[in-house]
């Protein structure tokens, strides 16, 4: 989208994050990421242009800091591995859902138009896309909509 600029990427720091980050930068984007660095590395992005701040999507003040100004969000962040799920299912929960909330463009109108989370059979290249969320007025609620699901490639699950 010609007039998305501006991205914040959460989880940037992880392996997807980090490409994904790099292939935003090659298309003109400018890159905010935000990771705590739980799973992710640091020197993953070493070397890019990027704005990198080191915090938690559960944290509500950085997120309710760090969104405004972007024009569009890829949310990457959360607790993916089934032992961390197992051991502390509460965290579980608090990351990928209350975390995934806090995100949400229905917090931040007017200044974000649209969010991509992490589809987990979808390759690289189908989580770059980003959906625009039609701009409902600030405290209007944006209209819901389906998104295509994306189909897996060819003998890549």
């Amino acid at each position: 989208m010609a007039d998305m600029k501006s991205v914040l990427v959460t989880g940037g720091a992880g392996f997807i994050g980090a490409n994904l980050v790099r292939l935003l930068l090659e298309h003109g984007y400018a890159v905010t990421v935000l990771d705590n660095l739980s799973t992710g590395r640091r020197e993953y992005l070493d070397g890019l242009r990027i704005q990198f701040i080191e915090g938690d999507i559960l944290d509500v003040e950085l997120v309710n800091e760090v969104v405004p100004g972007h024009n569009g969000i890829v949310h990457l962040a959360a607790q993916t591995g089934v032992p961390g799920s197992v051991a502390d299912p509460r965290r579980d929960c608090e990351v990928n859902v209350i975390g995934t909330l806090n995100l949400l463009p229905g917090r931040h109108r007017p200044s974000v138009n649209a969010v991509r989370q992490r589809a987990p059979e979808a390759g690289l290249p189908a989580a770059a896309r980003l959906h625009a969320v039609p701009d409902a007025g600030a405290g209007e609620p944006a209209q819901a909509r389906r998104v295509p699901r994306v189909q897996p490639a060819r003998g890549s699950v």
